[in-house]
């Protein structure tokens, strides 16, 4: 298990990276440069038993708001949980990430605009955090997700699943930093329009608190990432000729690449 990206309350400000990319060369190592590597966990450090990163009394939407689980469908909602926070290729590709992106860098909403980076809603994992030119993906944070009896129900009875949607929770509380940050993700589409300013800061800072020293997916050790070289990656790894392109066809791809 890579310790992840995770800050404290106290020094979120100091993780996030500048939008500089080193343009080096490309030389694919089988893992990141030393001393590079994020960190404030021990990752032998883990905790006895999962459960939620936010308390109760913080949760942001009801039982009503979130899927009816049963003994019956339980199994059926962490599969959907797992293709829907997880992707394989990301997974295969994440000792090359390096490359494609920086530890700690998920910069606030607002600022994706001060950058005149345009924000695209997906639903897709592997889209999430992705950018390249004026475009950036951020996927829909679910009410499911913010709603405690779910999370502790369903998520926590899956390692995988849990990982993966804590450290997708804790890429939200970079990307909505300020007011004008949730006032841009209700106008995207990106979190329930009901969710005032007030109850997300209580929900953020209690997710940042309980996240200290807990792992995460090892995908949220990274923040945003750079399409064009995470398709280089991808094709060195042979893995496929690309892992996203908005081109819908070969002549399109070949002639801007």
């Amino acid at each position: 298990m890579y310790a992840p990206l995770v800050c404290s309350a106290q020094r979120l400000h100091a993780c996030n990276g500048s939008h500089g990319v080193n343009h080096s060369a490309f030389t694919l190592s089988p893992t990141e440069p030393p001393n590079t590597r994020f960190s404030m966990i021990n990752a032998a450090t883990k905790r006895a038993a999962l459960r939620p990163p936010f308390d109760k009394a913080r949760q942001l939407t009801m039982d009503q708001d979130s899927n009816e689980v049963t003994a019956s469908n339980l199994t059926t909602e962490r599969e959907r949980l797992q293709g829907s926070l997880r992707d394989i290729d990301l997974e295969l590709m994440h000792s090359q990430l390096w490359y494609a992106g920086r530890t700690g860098n998920i910069s606030p909403l607002h600022h994706q605009r001060v950058i005149l980076r345009n924000i695209v809603l997906t639903e897709k994992a592997r889209l999430h955090l992705i950018w390249f030119e004026k475009t950036i993906y951020v996927k829909r944070l679910e009410d499911n997700l913010m709603n405690w009896r779910y999370f502790s129900e369903v998520i926590c009875g899956n390692e995988m699943v849990h990982q993966a949607a804590t450290g997708f929770l804790l890429s939200y509380t970079f990307l909505i930093q300020y007011p004008s940050d949730l006032d841009i993700a209700k106008v995207s589409g990106l979190i329930n329009k009901e969710i005032s300013w007030r109850s997300w800061q209580d929900f953020r800072s209690n997710v940042l608190h309980q996240l200290t020293n807990r792992d995460i997916h090892d995908r949220f050790e990274y923040g945003e990432l750079r399409l064009g070289r995470l398709n280089q990656i991808y094709r060195v790894k042979r893995l496929g000729l690309t892992y996203f392109t908005v081109y819908r066809d070969y002549s399109s791809y070949f002639g801007d690449n």
